[in-house]
Order: structure tokens, then C-alpha cells, then sequence
């Protein structure tokens, strides 16, 4: 359980050394990238959404810094993320992705959840052809209510990935060099299923 129930009073509350919080305004703003529990709290999940994000999709990234306990002191539940920085972000997004990571040292799986059925379906696709095991996302992380910070944007429909420790430690270019292919190859795919999504929404041609 975090320490704070919802965002806003981790915001006026928490020490300001304990946390950074960087919003992007990407070429392509219809498509926003969320990491909100990047840095210490969630490991993995603040490089994995700016990979993703680039310089072409929108990005939102709450990175915690708290020397102990992190999660504990850090982590604000996806439904109760009242955070104005991302409200105005995805008040412009038709896609949103989430990148959270979920505890389980056994299996490298990212599971798939959040309202967007298609940009889901696309994810699905792109990762597995890309070699990564993907399953749905069991109820207690399935990012189904409507109050999900990535189901805010246009659509009230986003995209949430929970990706195990054990996936995120086979994708940390950090930890071996060999790493570095999984990472970019991980990263490709989920920009490729976030412009085929789009481009299925828009009928615009994917870069």
C-alpha cells in the first residue's frame, strides 16, 4: 500500500528530492507514452517508455528517487493518479500506453491490459513476433477501470503493459551487453503496434 492515496498529495506532501516529474510534448501528440512509476519505484519502466517514446510520441514520466523503500513511498495506484502535468497530455492523446512492471522473478511475460482492445490486439502481435511471451493481464492488473490514468485520453480506451522482473532483467542493456538487442527490439515493437494502431485510427500511413 503507498504511503499517499492519491497523487496530488504525494505532490504537496513528498520531499522534492525524492522524485522528478518530466512531461514531453512529442512531433506526434495523438500518441502518448506513460511511465508513472519510473526510476526506483518500478525498475526498467522509465528507460523503456522514453525508448519507446522518442522524440516522435508524447511522454509523461514520474521518476522516483527516494533512497529506501520506493514502492512503498512512491507508488500512487493507477486510479487514483490525479496529476494535471498528465491530465493535459492526454487531453490531446488518442493512444495512450502505460509501462508498468509487475513482481515475478520466474517468468518473462509482459501482460497486456487497459481498454484498448485493438491498440492491445496490435501490442500482442508486435511482441510476440518479436520473440517476448505476452499474456492477458490477470484481473488485479488488468487496467479495466475507467478511472485508469491511461484510459483519460480522447478515446477513454489506453493500452497498460505489466512486464515482469524477470522480463525487465532480460531487457536492461546495463546488466550484460548482449542485453541491449533484446531492449531495442522490445522497444521496436511497441513503437510498431503504436503507429499501426494509429494508423488503423486515422487511416494515416505509418511512418
Amino acid at each position: 500500500m503507498s504511503q499517499y492515496q492519491k497523487m496530488s498529495e504525494l505532490l504537496s506532501k513528498e520531499a522534492p528530492e525524492h522524485y522528478t516529474k518530466s512531461q514531453v510534448l512529442g512531433t506526434h501528440p495523438e500518441i502518448l507514452v506513460i511511465a508513472p512509476h519510473g526510476g526506483s519505484i518500478e525498475y526498467l519502466t522509465e528507460e523503456l517508455a522514453r525508448g519507446v517514446a522518442g522524440e516522435a510520441f508524447s511522454l509523461f514520466v514520474f521518476s522516483g528517487h527516494s533512497p529506501t523503500k520506493a514502492f512503498e513511498r512512491l507508488h500512487v495506484t493507477s486510479h487514483c493518479y490525479d496529476c494535471p502535468d498528465l491530465e493535459h497530455l492526454n487531453q490531446r492523446a488518442v493512444l495512450s500506453l502505460a509501462i508498468h512492471g509487475c513482481k515475478d522473478s520466474q517468468n518473462a511475460r509482459t501482460y497486456l491490459g487497459g481498454r484498448d482492445l485493438m491498440g492491445r490486439n496490435m501490442v500482442q502481435r508486435e511482441l510476440q513476433g518479436a520473440g517476448f511471451a505476452v499474456l492477458d493481464a490477470p484481473e488485479h492488473l488488468s487496467g479495466m477501470r475507467q478511472d485508469n490514468l491511461v484510459n483519460q485520453n480522447l478515446r477513454s480506451a489506453g493500452i497498460q503493459l505489466e512486464i515482469t522482473t524477470l522480463q525487465r532483467r532480460a531487457l536492461d542493456p546495463l546488466l550484460r551487453a548482449g542485453h541491449k538487442e533484446a531492449f531495442d527490439r522490445y522497444v521496436n515493437a511497441l513503437q510498431r503496434a503504436l503507429w499501426a494502431s494509429y494508423a488503423a485510427l486515422t487511416h494515416a500511413s505509418a511512418p
